[in-house]
């Protein structure tokens, strides 16, 4: 069946193409809804053509997508993905965004530009073709496929904890699959055998009896000259909770609960570490150099296992129309969205608290920790 369904592929390659094309020009960003309806709509569409029946269900904001090909035989595999995809405001596009245009970049040959394309939508009608594949050679699908399609990934998959809750008998399977480009230029595939665990929480700083502008209201940045500014003082705590280096936490405790490397991931990281292209990995990110002088084993375990504390965006005042939130002559409250990946042998709460608190001991009565809502907590500590 596989060679069958290699070639037809082969053959029908270009069609492939402007289906994956249309598929992903359609807009579908979560983060302010634009053509989120539409996307669901689409995906739906493309299960039921394959022979299946599929849903569009409701949730608090996105909906996500449950559907099911019953093939008639005895084993079943969960197909997980997501059709939303991240704003392109304040980017820097050599085309349109929802265009589909392919360009010839440098060092690559003809690509296919569009957001989406690798994260997520690419690998998910490239899996609908693939299921369109065998059943045009006249193949039967080796098992049943239950597709559960949310719209709200790139925003923490905040309602699917509630969706799995209430749908667990239509999700039953023997096997999960989430499919993505793993393939190298050079043709090297990377499989990944297990992820870090993902916190994310807020950290607010307001005016008080400390200073800074209080009741809940801004006031002009000329006034930085005589009152204090939460924004700095916010700044001045976050510096306390990593060397200038960027190579250690500072926040006690961050290190004690890190699950230790098995002699089991020794051997294969060993066997990784001849495969690994630490300049391939740099011009990739478009970045000059790592943190660490090191390479082979020892920058693979920097990556793979050690945990690590970032921050994702910061925003005082009020943000430029039209232009992601960032820093303005405004005086009022300062907040900051962080996150940390740990590989925790009894979970990522801690984290938070020890976070928090360490911050707190730096900027006194003017900040405070708001973990994001629950479900967003729940959906990211578990995935």
């Amino acid at each position: 069946m596989v060679e069958r369904v290699h070639r037809y592929l082969d053959e029908h390659w270009p069609a492939h193409l402007e289906v994956t094309r249309a598929f992903v020009r359609q807009p579908s960003i979560s983060a302010d809804g634009t053509g989120m309806a539409e996307m669901a709509a689409l995906v739906r569409d493309k299960i039921v053509a394959l022979g299946g029946e599929a849903e569009i269900v409701p949730t608090a904001l996105h909906p996500v997508v449950w559907g099911r090909i019953d093939a008639g035989k005895p084993r079943t595999l969960l197909y997980y993905g997501m059709y939303d995809v991240q704003p392109v405001l304040g980017e820097d596009w050599l085309v349109d965004p929802f265009g589909g245009e392919i360009r010839d970049l440098p060092g690559l040959g003809e690509c296919l530009v569009n957001r989406g394309i690798m994260n997520q939508k690419g690998p998910l009608i490239g899996f609908f073709n693939a299921l369109e594949a065998i059943r045009a050679v006249g193949d039967e699908l080796p098992v049943n496929v239950v597709f559960m399609i949310e719209g709200e990934e790139e925003m923490q998959s905040r309602n699917l904890p509630a969706f799995v809750r209430e749908n667990r008998d239509r999700l039953q399977a023997d096997a999960a699959f989430f499919s993505m480009y793993n393939q190298g230029a050079d043709g090297k595939v990377v499989s990944y055998l297990g992820v870090k665990g993902i916190l994310f929480f807020d950290l607010i700083a307001r005016g008080g009896d400390w200073g800074g502008p209080a009741g809940g209201r801004s006031i002009h940045g000329s006034n930085a000259v005589w009152i204090g500014s939460p924004a700095w003082r916010l700044v001045h705590a976050l510096a306390t909770l990593i060397t200038p280096d960027q190579k250690h936490i500072l926040v006690d405790g961050f290190y004690d609960d890190v699950a230790s490397i098995s002699s089991h991931d020794e051997a294969l990281l060993a066997k990784l570490a001849p495969t690994f292209n630490a300049r391939e990995e740099l011009a990739e990110n478009e970045v000059w150099r790592f943190k660490y002088e090191l390479d082979g084993v020892a920058l693979l375990k920097k990556y793979l296992y050690q945990p690590t504390l970032n921050i994702n965006g910061s925003a005082a005042g009020i943000p430029p129309r039209g232009r992601r939130p960032w820093f303005r002559s405004r005086h009022g409250r300062r907040s900051t969205s962080a996150w940390c990946r740990i590989r925790s042998r009894s979970g990522c709460s801690n984290w938070c608290a020890n976070t928090s608190t360490g911050t707190a001991s730096t900027t006194s009565k003017f900040a405070s920790k708001t973990p994001t809502s629950g479900p967003r907590r729940r959906s990211t500590i578990r995935r």
